[in-house]
């Protein structure tokens, strides 16, 4: 039962509504605050409250501020004195028992309210229009889901008309419920409250509550190339390298790999046990030696004779 939309007809226009026939209080702003009975929502003939922003009022409240000028749509301060905490939600219906309010289980049980339990209510006729939202999602199931900005901007008018700082609320899509944080809004003033009917709020993400970065292997970050360092290495290898072929033995036989290698050690550690010397390279005096070439080296002969050696 909506009593606003048949009592006010076309006031659901964004900006001020106005409430009742016009009359000389009509330029009044409405002013309601009051102590109130608070049950939960699943005490009252409206358990399905449970899952929205939305409190319900006695008639009676209705009739102390219609004659008068208030926003549409409505804002109420729920107070617990007894906590010093309070919330601003939104009003569903005016059909509550006499002296009651009633309230959504999270916000029954987020005001710390009790049996027999009393709080303030009052109008609230001075609330910010939003433009901008920034929410935390309690699961990565929602963020999976096929475009949730888009579900957000379908499911909360249904369930919330104000987002206010610090606040959980709860939307329902697909029948399952999913809990979002409010972490900001804007523009933002000292109750921290927007409202969300008629205007273009822009929805911003945090990382879901249970979102955990995945983790990274260092194994995987070392081994890692950029790819100027792979472009780098193909044109390092395609550089001409001098006798790239391999040994070949005479007789055509296979060449014993582990052998070849040994050998090459040895003559590695040769080359390296012995120390350049480069003395041993030097012209002596500075000055190149003229070796003498002597011709006819061999030994004489005697025609008639014998050497010994042929004896």
């Amino acid at each position: 039962m909506d009593l606003l939309g048949g009592f006010f007809g076309g006031g659901r226009q964004g900006g001020q509504g106005r409430g009742g026939p016009m009359n000389y209080n009509q330029q009044m702003i409405a002013h309601y605050q009051d102590f109130l009975d608070v049950i939960p929502a699943y005490l009252s003939q409206k358990p399905d409250l449970d899952g929205t922003a939305k409190i319900l009022l006695p008639a009676d409240v209705l009739q102390q501020i219609s004659a008068y000028q208030f926003p549409i749509p409505m804002l109420f301060c729920i107070t617990n004195t007894y906590t010093n905490k309070k919330v601003f939600l939104g009003i569903q219906e005016f059909t509550a028992s006499p002296h009651t309010v009633v309230l959504p289980q999270q916000f029954y049980d987020q005001l710390g309210c009790f049996d027999g339990c009393q709080v303030g209510v009052s109008l609230v006729t001075d609330y910010k229009k939003g433009k901008y939202v920034k929410i935390q999602p309690h699961e990565t199931a929602f963020i999976d889901l096929p475009n949730p900005k888009a579900i957000l901007e379908h499911e909360l008018p249904q369930f919330v008309q104000f987002l206010s700082k610090d606040q959980v609320i709860e939307i329902k899509h697909m029948g399952k419920f999913y809990k979002i944080n409010i972490l900001e809004v804007k523009p933002d003033d000292e109750s921290h409250t927007i409202c969300i009917v008629d205007t273009d709020v822009n929805i911003d993400f945090a990382p879901p509550l249970d979102y955990v970065e995945e983790a990274v292997n260092p194994l995987q970050q070392i081994t890692k190339k950029t790819s100027s360092q792979i472009e780098r290495e193909k044109k390092e290898s395609q550089k001409f390298v001098a006798f790239q072929g391999g040994a070949v033995r005479i007789d055509s036989r296979p060449i014993d790999q582990k052998k070849l290698k040994e050998d090459q050690e040895k003559l590695k550690q040769q080359y390296q046990q012995k120390d350049y010397d480069p003395r041993k390279f030097k012209l002596k005096h500075g000055v190149r030696q003229n070796l003498e070439h002597n011709t006819f080296t061999g030994s004489g002969l005697s025609i008639g004779k014998t050497p010994a050696r042929y004896k």
